[in-house]
């Protein structure tokens, strides 16, 4: 880090490090509190270190500082999607994600996204509003995986839903007592469920 200012070099420890923990990047703001400076100058700062080459930025996302892309495969880490709420079929398809979370590198081969779970429907299952969702795509789905669905026209379009399959349509049942079972023909699997991860 020869080439980073003792403030840098701290900014940059913060960063890695919270990414490894939480499995996204900080916002400007969680810089600021953490070392006490405004919004304004976490801003600066991280712009200092994406000019050095230490960091990279998709300006029209949130939450999307990363490291650059051989220092994510040194620390075996893939960088995918990760959405604020259940993404539609359009949120994924026009990667309306608000940043990106990290992932183990050995799903890389498996189309990953992160959502944060804003609905009950799995709460009997320990999948709590809040959880960090990763899904990877729904290429094998099979009877009994949880997966996230997409009903068209429904008060909750996507959702996390265990799946059961019957020739001509789907049932999606949840674990919380208090909701019922979809059954469907309209039903979209955008993918299966492979991890949750709960900030502590």
């Amino acid at each position: 880090m020869k080439d980073l200012t003792e403030k840098q070099q701290r900014i940059l420890v913060f960063i890695v490090e919270y990414l490894s923990e939480n499995g996204r990047s900080p916002s400007y703001n969680d810089i600021a509190s953490y070392f006490g400076f405004s919004e304004k100058a976490a801003y600066d700062a991280v712009l200092a270190l994406i000019k050095k080459g230490r960091l990279e930025k998709d300006e029209g996302r949130l939450r999307s500082i990363a490291l650059p892309k051989a220092e994510r495969e040194n620390m075996g880490t893939l960088a995918v999607p990760f959405f604020m709420e259940e993404p539609s079929p359009e949120d994924i398809s026009g990667k309306r994600c608000c940043g990106f979370s990290y992932i183990e590198g050995k799903y890389a081969e498996l189309d990953c996204f992160a959502f944060r779970v804003t609905s009950s429907s799995m709460i009997d299952a320990a999948i709590l509003p809040g959880d960090t969702a990763i899904v990877a795509g729904a290429k094998t789905v099979m009877d009994g995986d949880i997966v996230l669905a997409y009903c068209p026209g429904d008060d909750r379009p996507s959702e996390l839903r265990r799946l059961r399959k019957i020739p001509g349509f789907f049932l999606l049942f949840p674990d919380n007592a208090s909701m019922g079972t979809i059954k469907t023909t309209e039903a979209q699997i955008l993918g299966v469920l492979i991890a949750i991860r709960r900030d502590i």
